[in-house]
This record gives structure tokens, sequence and C-alpha cells, in this order.
């Protein structure tokens, strides 16, 4: 155990550090990646496998872990891995200057290269936050850290979205990606000064079993399986279109980057306001409750881009509305339940078999996606105002495919949850009591003050009705 005072700068400069390596993500992911791998010449086949290779790197994460587990060096493995991996796109910033007969094969080796190494510091880095955070406010502090990073992310999209649209309008595309991968690259070392200063708890080796039996051992827990389950469903079917959606964008509905970084703000802000709240929903009602809620809500959000007519703009942000709200509860809460359902002892083996394992199903769930893109890329449908191409129909798909996953978190084991219905309740009457206070402040706003009481017509009443948890709704008879 950390003195109180060190865990709480602790607990700081984890916020700092994350922010520098959310600068980096921002620049090296999303768009960017596909904006950059389409400037080097990249086909919808090669786009697929490209977004997928950084989540196979994920298989690393077993070899980071077993390694963490049998020396104790948990914050050297965090460190130094995470630094090399992140300057790998100093390199790669470089690759426009190369005389090189194929850039994209390059482009592809060094990202590779710079996954797999960012998922060798994974295991050490979330063994060590899992000891450095207390349990009891695990959900809140990651809720607050995560809204920073989304803070984070709405500045740096609009920043770098802007230098690219400034650079490509100016005919110097390639000094445009030069800037912001440095950008990354130095964020990335200034993420390595702040992991430096982070303190460790106590922390000492164990003898783990054979690498065989590390592997296999987390499979042996019921509940681990569930869990386990549900998510490599979701991922294939997330990640069957999930390289696809700012390709979209760029290629068919001509949009530019400082727009599609509009996106990612509202999706980021939204995030910011969310988090906290549903951090607290972690605490208080557990983590199936959030998930349902989220990936209920998340089944439906692909269809508008499948249905989108290409001069509307309105359901591509109504998408990026419902994502930062849902995608930051849903993301949260399967950090966190992967922590739960772990046991303190051999945790970063079971958190590096579930990156390992949802590494390699989104690579094949991508490398499909990839594969039927290019296979459908000659076809174009018009139904009406509507133009369907390839990518669409890969929307469409993983909307329905997102189904049964609801049955799946309905079987995750945890007891200690309390009913969807409660944490849908309770937001309701959230929601309404902001109402009701809004339309009292209207009222009153219009009121110009206190009126005679009219002969004859009854004074309006107000009576208040105690609600569970303290809260007062306001009712007007």
């Amino acid at each position: 155990m950390l003195d109180p005072r060190l865990t709480r700068y602790g607990l700081k400069m984890s916020v700092i550090e994350g922010s520098w390596a959310t600068v980096h993500a921002v620049v090296t992911t999303g768009a960017y990646l596909v904006g950059y791998a389409l400037f080097l010449g990249a086909n919808d086949l090669q786009l697929g496998v490209l977004t997928a290779l950084p989540l196979l790197a994920q298989a690393f994460q077993i070899v980071g872990a077993y390694y963490v587990e049998k020396t104790g060096q948990r914050k050297s493995v965090a460190l130094w891995t995470a630094v090399l991996g992140r300057s790998m796109w100093l390199p790669i910033s470089l690759l426009p200057l190369l005389s090189l007969s194929n850039p994209v094969a390059a482009f592809m080796v060094l990202v590779a290269l710079s996954g797999a190494l960012l998922n060798l510091s994974a295991p050490g880095w979330v063994a060590w936050m899992s000891d450095l955070v207390p349990p009891r406010i695990r959900g809140r502090y990651f809720g607050w850290r995560n809204s920073i990073v989304a803070l984070v992310t709405v500045v740096t999209s609009l920043a770098v979205g802007t230098v690219l649209d400034l650079a490509r309008h100016r005919g110097a595309t390639h000094l445009g990606f030069m800037a912001i991968q440095w950008l990354a690259v130095v964020a990335g070392l200034l993420a390595f000064v702040c992991l430096r200063k982070q303190p460790e708890p106590p922390y000492s080796r164990e003898s783990p079993p054979s690498l065989r039996q590390y592997v296999v051992r987390p499979f042996l827990d019921p509940a681990y399986r569930k869990v386990i389950t549900f998510y490599l469903y979701w991922l294939f079917v997330v990640g069957i279109a999930s390289p696809f959606f700012s390709a979209h964008l760029i290629k068919h509905l001509g949009w530019n980057f400082k727009r599609i970084a509009s996106l990612d703000i509202i999706a980021a802000a939204l995030a910011v306001l969310f988090q906290p709240l549903w951090g607290k929903a972690l605490d208080r009602y557990g983590h199936k409750p959030v998930l349902y809620v989220t990936a209920a809500v998340l089944v439906h959000v692909p269809l508008y881009y499948a249905f989108c007519p290409y001069d509307w703009h309105w359901p591509i942000y109504a998408n990026a509305i419902f994502s930062g709200i849902f995608w930051s509860g849903f993301n949260t809460a399967v950090f966190n339940l992967v922590l739960h359902s772990s046991p303190p002892r051999g945790r970063p083996g079971f958190v590096a078999l579930q990156a390992a394992l949802s590494g390699l199903m989104n690579f094949l769930a991508s490398t499909f996606g990839g594969w039927l893109a290019q296979l459908l890329s000659p076809y174009r449908w018009q139904v009406g105002m509507l133009t369907i191409v390839n990518y669409q129909i890969l929307f469409a798909a993983t909307a329905i495919l997102r189904l049964p996953s609801l049955w799946l978190i309905r079987r995750l084991d945890e007891p200690e949850a309390k009913q969807t219905l409660a944490l849908i309740r309770q937001a309701f009457l959230e929601v309404n009591r902001r109402i009701g206070l809004g339309r009292q402040l209207l009222a009153l706003a219009g009121s110009n003050g206190p009126r005679a009481q009219t002969p004859g017509r009854p004074r309006s009443r107000i009576r208040e009705e105690g609600q569970p948890g303290g809260k007062v709704r306001v009712h007007h008879a």
C-alpha cells in the first residue's frame, strides 16, 4: 500500500500521462490512420488489414504479462516498450520522402511493430493501475480520467483536422501528415516522462506456471469465460464495419478532415459530460446494467451511416451524439468488468488473455470486412434518393448482428449487480426532474413577478413528493 498522499499524486499524474498518450492515439488511429493509408495508395482490403494489425498485436500482451509476473518489473516494461512503440511513428512520417515501390507494405510493417511494442507495455500498466486505484472509487476515477481524455480528444481532433485541411488545400498533404505525426512522437515522449514520475505500489514477482498453463488458466474460471464470450462476439460484429466509417466519409461523402474532426469533437464533448455519470452508475448499480443499457442503444447507431443519403448530414451527427454518450459508458463498463472478473493473483494474465483474444477477433473481423468490402466494391445500387455502396451493406450487417449480444450480457455473472430496470428508472426520474426544473425556470422568467389572484380562478398549487435517493419531483396540479 502507498501513502495516501503518494496515491493522490499518482492518480493525478496518471491523468496527465493519459492526456499525452491520447494526443498520440488521436493522430495514429481512426480517420487520420485511414487518411494516411489512402494517401499512400491503400485499397479496401489493405484498409481492413491495416486497421486490424494493431489489434492483432494484442497477442503480445500475453508475453508482456508473463514476463511481468515472472520478474515483477511492471513499471520498467510499461515505460520502455510504450515509448519505443510510439516512436515508430517517426520513420512512418518519412515514408512519402522515400523512393519505395510499395509504401503501403512498409507502413503496415511499422504499424504492426508499433502495436506489438505498445501491447507489451499494456499488462504492466493495467496491473500497476489496478493496485494504484482504490477499488471503492475505481468506477468514478476512471470515469473522471476518461472525461479528461475525451476533452483532450476534442482539442487534438480540431487542431489536427485544421492542419491537415490547410496542408491539403496548399498541395502539401505529405507535410501536413508529417507535422501531426511528429506531434504524436513528441506527445509519446511526454507521456513517458509522466509515467516515470508515477509512483508504483509494492509488487512482488510471482512464480507463474508454464506458458501453456498460464494461457489455459483463465478459461477455467466460469465468470471470466462468460465475460470473454460476450466481448469476443461483440468485437467481431463491430469489427467487420469499423474500418470503413471514416473511409465512407472521405471517399463517398467527400468530407474534409476538419468536418470529420467535428464528429470526434461532438462525441468527445458528450463523453466528458457523461463519463462521470457512467462511473457513478457503475459504482451504484454494477457492470451488467450499464453494459445492457449502452449496448441496447449502440445496436442501432450504424444504421445512420447505412441509410444516409449523401447530401444529408444530420444522420452522421446523430451517430456521433449517440456514440459519445453510450460508447463512453460501454467501454468503461467493459474495462472495469474485466478487472472485476479477474482474481487479484494472476490478474495480468487474465487481462492479457482478454486483450490477445480480442485482438485476434478484431483482426479476423476487420480482415473479413475488408475482403467483403473489396468483393462488393464494383457494385452500386440506387434506391430512390439513396445510393448504396459496399460500405453501407457492412454498416447494416453490423447493426443486425449486434442484437444477440444483449442475450449474452444477461448471462454474465454479477450477483451484486442491481436490476437493469433500476438504472433505467433512475435515469428516467433524473431526466424528468431536470425537464420539470427547466419548465419552472422558463415560467418564472416569463412571469415578470407575482400576479394578482384572479377572482373566481383557483391558485395553482405545487406539491412535492419525496423520491428514492433523496430526489424531489415537482408536479403542477
